[in-house]
């Protein structure tokens, strides 16, 4: 079971002699989503209901000041929005998305035939990540305000860090450093995304190893912190 961060540097994308000996000892990726299975759920979304004009602007705004084409993210959801444009936030402290692990392994899988398995559909994840009609402006609004600030980058730094240190306990206090879970809202959102997803997570490796499947799971850190 390994830990994941979305963004990473170049030298964290290489494997280190842990991570070598659990694939050599495994036969199956799995992972949350694998990105194979996203597109076309994606272009068949409509636009957030719950947004108005003005938030809708924002987002487009923000979206050109990420240095991104017209309408490059506006298929998504604003919650997959806001974080295609985090992401893309920690590219000014050197960190990309594209040295992620999640992106490594399921390249490492691909060059090796390797099967992979999602722990997770496009519709589940979705349905987890989408905050409530009525907490969405509020969400959206503040995660705007973080980003036009620059107000993301140093909550990053310190994720990124402490990820690399593997600081579990730090990791498991998150909540209370990354400025995204202030109000009612945020932290209703961040129970939906993270601990109400583990459950579901733990069972379906479970079934997998059940199965008699020898798998390597790759999941987000934060999954792996704290009491859930």
């Amino acid at each position: 079971l390994y830990g994941t961060l979305h963004i990473g540097k170049a030298d964290w994308a290489y494997p280190g002699p842990a991570l070598r000996a659990a694939w050599a000892a495994t036969e199956v990726l799995a992972v949350e989503l694998d990105p194979a299975d996203v597109g076309a759920v994606l272009a068949a979304l409509p636009r957030d209901e719950a947004l108005s004009p003005a938030l809708t602007r924002r987002l487009d705004d923000q979206a050109r000041v990420a240095c991104l084409p017209p309408g490059a993210l506006s298929a998504m959801p604003a919650v997959l929005q806001l974080s295609t444009l985090s992401l893309l936030e920690a590219r000014r402290d050197g960190f990309d998305a594209g040295f992620g692990q999640d992106v490594m392994l399921l390249a490492w899988a691909k060059s090796e035939s390797r099967p992979v398995q999602s722990l997770e559909t496009v519709q589940e994840q979705l349905l987890a990540l989408q905050p409530a009609a009525a907490e969405l402006p509020a969400i959206v609004d503040g995660s705007l305000r973080q980003l036009s600030k620059g107000q993301l980058r140093a909550p990053l730094r310190k994720l990124a860090s402490t990820w690399s240190r593997g600081d579990l306990a730090t990791l498991a206090d998150y909540a209370r450093w990354c400025a995204c879970a202030d109000s009612p809202a945020e932290r209703a959102w961040m129970k939906r995304v993270n601990d109400d997803r583990n459950g579901p997570l733990a069972q379906r490796i479970a079934a997998l190893h059940g199965a008699g499947q020898s798998l390597l799971v790759a999941v987000g850190a934060l999954h792996m912190s704290g009491p859930q």
